[in-house]
């Protein structure tokens, strides 16, 4: 479940830039605008850090006298980007629906310790998220229904690793929601939902699925100040 800033009405751009210590800068930019008898939101970012520092080493600190030699942090860098856009209009029949969507990537150095550095181990990482929620108010109730999906590939390579490894985590689900108040003191919320997971590497593919359903009982006690 994703939750993000609901889309502006109207139009609006923006746009963040930093920079800082270890050459590291980030970006953000987007847009909000009225498409498609709704309203859109979308949105790229980006972020690097070098990473690299120089430090003082003694292999043997417990000898007096020892020089220390100076060294270099490496494979200490980092990249990451994505994007993300939203959008959400209302349908007919007192619906109304949000979508959301976002891809990510990154990759980084594992750099190691100072006694056993690792200059070109890596670990990178792609995502993609996918989701949808429709509501229908009611007098007194309210009915909500979600579906989503996602996929997550994440891979390490070099250094002790050898060569790549990776593996592939993918979800999806559906859930239903029911709320009613009867009254001014009483609600009842039923919620069904289904969801599945599989993992996919390079030697095994496990995967489960669940189907659950609640009910609650909520009672609104000295103005709904207590429940």
């Amino acid at each position: 479940n994703v939750v993000t800033r609901s889309p502006e009405k109207g139009s609006r751009a923006f746009i963040d830039v930093s920079y800082g210590s270890f050459s590291t800068g980030t970006v953000a930019a987007g847009v909000t605008e009225k498409v498609g008898g709704g309203d859109g939101l979308a949105l790229l970012y980006g972020q690097k850090s070098d990473g690299a520092f120089t430090f003082n080493w003694d292999d043997t600190p417990n000898f007096e006298g020892n020089v220390p030699v100076q060294r270099r942090r490496e494979n200490n860098d980092a990249q990451a980007g994505g994007a993300l856009v939203r959008f959400r209009r209302a349908l007919p029949k007192g619906f109304r629906a949000d979508v959301l969507a976002e891809g990510f990537v990154d990759g980084r150095g594992l750099a190691g310790t100072a006694q056993n550095p690792t200059p070109d181990a890596r670990v990178g990482t792609e995502r993609g998220t996918v989701g949808m929620r429709v509501t229908r108010p009611f007098e007194k109730a309210q009915l909500e229904l979600l579906a989503f999906a996602r996929t997550n590939h994440s891979r390490l390579q070099g250094g002790t690793f050898g060569p790549a490894f990776g593996q592939f985590d993918n979800g999806a689900g559906l859930e239903a929601v029911y709320s009613h108040l009867f009254g001014e003191r009483l609600a009842l919320t039923a919620v069904l939902s289904g969801a599945g997971e599989w993992l996919v590497t390079q030697n095994d593919k496990p995967s489960w699925a669940k189907l659950s359903a609640m009910v609650m009982e909520e009672l609104f006690l000295f103005d709904a100040a207590l429940t």
